[in-house]
């Protein structure tokens, strides 16, 4: 019966959705434009560079050896392997989906094991520092800003991985060497797997800005800002705002920061992450991310986010008042999307060949 119940609340919101889309085709086709614009502008510029070579990094195994100096502070501090802590450091440079590709992947050729794989996923987790200054150049004109933001979502990382390892132990060695894998396979096949989880995330960027808009024009979206509004006493604008970046990451970058005041909420969220981001990981790794532990892990981190950004606002008094400044994503912008469309259109053939080869094999 409470199977059967959901089913058709499930339908009646899926009817609903089609029923706007069609009632509101220019404002949910505009959403579409503006997150593909996103996606062209700043996701994959920013973004794409940086998971090919954190995922050949990875699957060379050079990462690991390069990381052996560092023994005392991943083994003491942390309670990591080798492996573990180049996919923690890894995590950090790459964006949101790559800490969780290659911490899965890892767990595909059985280099780590599933428990060990759960709690690597619960600080494996950042945006990069290319797209966090991307956006904060957008909505700051302070170009210290993005330090400062990355610095915070950093260290809400790295307060949850040290908490995380204090009730773990280091995991034992597999026995198994670390051998370096320079041939083009392991290149092809790094770059292949990172186009793919580029274009997962630029689809779900995609829908989800849809969703977001169909919220809206519903009068959810409106109702549910007016409520928060009102119990928090910040400005609805803003309030809408973070909940569009709640539900999609890349939303972002429509923040209007009229005071610093906002700055440690912007690091709560980069370092949270966002809904969307959440179904794309459940996808990365087949429906094996822990949701639960995950979530609750990236609302610990994005306390701490919040908590850094606001000490190191005042320790580098970093309180100066400032005008209003916006963005809006126009057709007059600095950069083309046609390398990134082309770039989208090369991953999905490099894809579509990986597959026709694995298929050929067998």
């Amino acid at each position: 019966m409470k199977k059967k119940t959901m089913n058709l609340i499930f339908l009646a919101l899926l009817l609903s959705a089609i029923f706007l889309c069609i009632k509101y085709p220019e404002r949910i086709s505009y959403a579409a434009k503006g997150a593909f614009t996103r996606c062209t502008d700043i996701m994959i510029p920013s973004m794409f560079i940086f998971m090919c070579l954190s995922c050949i990094a990875s699957s060379s195994g050079i990462i690991r050896r390069a990381v052996y100096p560092f023994k005392f502070i991943y083994r003491k501090i942390f309670n990591l392997d080798s492996n573990g802590f180049a996919i923690f450091l890894l995590s950090f440079i790459s964006g949101y989906p790559a800490g969780i590709k290659l911490i899965y992947d890892a767990l595909d050729k059985k280099t780590i094991t599933k428990d060990y794989a759960d709690r690597l996923s619960c600080f494996c987790f950042s945006s990069g520092p290319a797209f966090i200054y991307g956006i904060s150049s957008v909505i700051l004109p302070d170009s210290s800003a993005g330090l400062l933001l990355f610095l915070s979502v950093t260290s809400g990382n790295i307060i949850t991985a040290i908490i995380s390892g204090m009730r773990n132990s280091v995991p034992e060695p597999s026995g198994a060497p670390v051998r370096i894998d320079k041939s083009a396979g392991c290149i092809v096949n790094s770059v292949s797997g990172a186009a793919s989880a580029i274009l997962k995330m630029c689809t779900m960027i995609i829908f989800f800005s849809g969703i977001t808009e169909i919220l809206k024009v519903s009068g959810i979206s409106g109702c549910i800002s007016k409520m928060i509004s009102a119990l928090t006493g910040t400005e609805i604008t803003s309030v809408t705002s973070y909940l569009d970046t709640f539900l999609e990451i890349s939303s972002i970058a429509s923040i209007t920061v009229t005071d610093y005041s906002a700055i440690p909420m912007t690091a709560a969220l980069f370092s949270f992450g966002g809904i969307c981001v959440l179904l794309q990981l459940i996808s990365i790794s087949d429906g094996r991310l822990p949701v639960k532990k995950f979530i609750l892990s990236r609302i610990m981190s994005a306390v701490f986010s919040w908590i850094s950004c606001s000490i190191l606002m005042r320790i580098f008094n970093f309180g100066i008042c400032i005008e209003t400044f916006t963005y809006k994503f126009t057709a007059d912008r600095q950069f083309s999307p046609v390398p990134s469309v082309f770039l989208i259109i090369m991953s999905l053939m490099l894809i579509s060949a990986r597959k026709g080869s694995s298929h050929i094999k067998k």
